[in-house]
């Protein structure tokens, strides 16, 4: 690297803990193998010893109250130090509420800032999952859903719950702000229709990736060999940080297990996780059901993942796990839950199967224990995408150019973190807002964001079936949108005018079909007779797109209109 390569200083919480601080880890890592000016931050060292290329932010591994003066002289101090000793600064999790998470917006006002987000809690009123849960597209308070525990954390904010939206909204909308990246597009997707994604214009897709020196395939049975595990049987394992944590499936995975197990198919199990001992127990099988505690030395878990011939994840919700990269990279054959991210890197039937319920889950496990040829083959395709797609020294590379693209041309005046602020987030602007205001808001921002999303999905132009007052108050809604696509017609059974808002009101009978993209139902009251009527019109040639999929019940107010 030349003198004017960029210095980066990556930040993440913890940093030995689960596959977010992986990530940010083993980039560092591979960045450093080519002389690549990096040093990484944590706030806590977590589990084990500290790499030479990590510092702490706290001194001493200690504990500081986010609150105290002394912490809050110290970030000050840190903050200037980034400023003057680093040209970019790389966030990852800042999920342990000690890192103000102002502070990347603040340093985006003075340095190019990069922001690797491995959940939606940036975006949410606080939920990192909100797998299922329409809640979070408005607010997040108060959850009571049994899958959900352990997904919501408390991040170091000046707002939570109903007014986090709107807070967000605010650090969002700012010209100056951290650059996107996100490990997969279902996430990307997933903050392009969140009450922000109006605001998110350039979103980069970087996998997580896998250190092969580390990870990579050897002879299954040396393997068990070096493990004290039998050979005359296929080892099937299951890794997560938390096994007790209701999200991750493990009552699905025993219900899978000990269903084949029924069948009469033989197999050993290995539990790798908290709370592993719990479910290991209560497996059924012809071999050992193994638990061990949740393991940071990759080195050890490479060991059990190069002994490994299945590897089975259950989890509810899934970003882009890293533990599923790693397994492949060791020639496992995955089977796992088609949620979240894990369709981009499982291509079902090549290099892995996919599930939606249990009893398919039960289904393909039985496919891989019998018929080993498809295993071994669906493995070694695994171990050669990991090659192609998701080796870190590809992934780094992908890192490094975006860093060369941004390269800071001159240092700028540090200014204090309060002073950046915007005005409107005083708690007196927060208060004053009223719950009808905040309906409204909702419901603009919800459906800037769906059309925003269209758009960027292909949909140029589309035809709205319905000339009622719901059409007329979306028109006026959406004429003001920059980034939509555009109304080509309204669709009428029984039309009583020629247009509404200037556009032209046609029957079924006089609308063309290949004349737009898609249809859509303009209602937020009669979904079902809409949507019937649509799929009628389009005949299977064109979608039809759902307005309001995914928020809750209409109708809604629209007395402000």
């Amino acid at each position: 690297m030349d003198s004017n390569t960029p210095k980066v200083a990556m930040i993440t919480d913890l940093l030995w803990a689960g596959g977010a601080q992986t990530v940010a880890r083993s980039l560092v890592n591979a960045l450093s193998t080519q002389d690549f000016p990096v040093t990484l931050y944590y706030e806590r060292l977590g589990y084990i010893q500290t790499p030479p290329f990590a510092q702490a932010i706290i001194p001493n591994q200690g504990f500081m109250s986010p609150q105290g003066d002394a912490y809050g002289k110290l970030i000050k101090n840190w903050r200037a130090k980034l400023i003057d000793e680093f040209d970019i600064v790389h966030f990852h999790n800042l999920h342990s509420g000690h890192i103000p998470e102002e502070l990347p917006f603040h340093l985006a006002k003075q340095m190019p800032v990069f922001w690797t987000l491995h959940d939606l809690a940036g975006f949410t009123g606080g939920c990192k999952f909100p797998a299922g849960c329409n809640n979070w597209h408005k607010y997040c308070i108060d959850c009571n859903d049994t899958i959900a525990k352990g997904r919501c954390f408390s991040m170091s904010s000046n707002v939570s719950g109903h007014e986090r939206i709107q807070y967000l909204r605010e650090l969002w909308g700012s010209t100056e702000k951290p650059q996107l990246i996100v490990p997969c597009r279902w996430e990307r997707d997933q903050i392009l229709s969140s009450p922000l994604g109006d605001l998110m214009d350039n979103i980069s897709v970087i996998p997580n990736g896998v250190d092969t020196r580390s990870f990579y395939p050897i002879n299954k049975n040396d393997a068990k060999d070096s493990l004290s595990l039998p050979t005359n049987m296929p080892l099937v394992t299951l890794c997560a940080n938390n096994f007790s944590a209701p999200l991750k499936g493990a009552e699905s995975a025993i219900s899978i297990l000990n269903y084949v197990a029924a069948k009469g198919a033989h197999f050993s199990v290995a539990w790798i996780g908290h709370a592993a001992e719990q479910f290991a127990s209560r497996t059924i099988c012809r071999g050992p059901s193994l638990a061990l505690n949740y393991l940071t030395d990759s080195k050890e878990i490479s060991k059990w993942l190069q002994a490994t011939d299945i590897f089975l994840t259950t989890t509810f919700y899934e970003n882009f796990p890293i533990s599923i990269i790693e397994a492949m990279a060791c020639a496992c054959a995955i089977l796992a839950r088609q949620v979240g991210g894990i369709p981009e890197m499982i291509s079902h039937g090549h290099n892995g199967l996919l599930f939606n319920n249990d009893e398919e889950g039960a289904s393909r496990l039985l496919e891989y224990l019998t018929d080993h040829k498809n295993r071994y083959s669906i493995s070694q395709n695994a171990a050669e995408t990991v090659r192609e797609s998701f080796s870190y020294e590809k992934v780094a590379q992908q890192h490094l150019s975006k860093y060369l693209e941004t390269r800071r041309t001159k240092k700028q005046h540090y200014v204090p973190i309060a002073d950046s602020l915007p005005s409107s987030l005083s708690p007196a602007r927060i208060e004053s807002t009223s719950s009808l205001s905040r309906e409204h808001e909702w419901l603009t921002v919800f459906l800037r964001n769906r059309f925003h999303l269209w758009l960027a999905l292909g949909y140029n132009n589309v035809a709205l079936f319905g000339a009622g007052n719901h059409t007329r108050w979306l028109l006026d809604i959406i004429k003001n949108f920059t980034q939509r696509p555009e109304i080509i017609c309204v669709v009428e059974d029984h039309p009583r005018e020629e247009s509404i808002a200037g556009i032209p009101i046609l029957t079924a009978k006089d609308f063309r079909l290949d004349s737009v993209s898609a249809i859509v139902p303009s209602t937020d009251a009669h979904f079902t007779l809409f949507n019937e009527r649509c799929k009628n019109i389009a005949n299977g040639k064109i979608p039809v797109l759902q307005i309001y999929e995914g928020a809750p019940k209409g109708p809604y107010e629209k007395a402000l209109h």
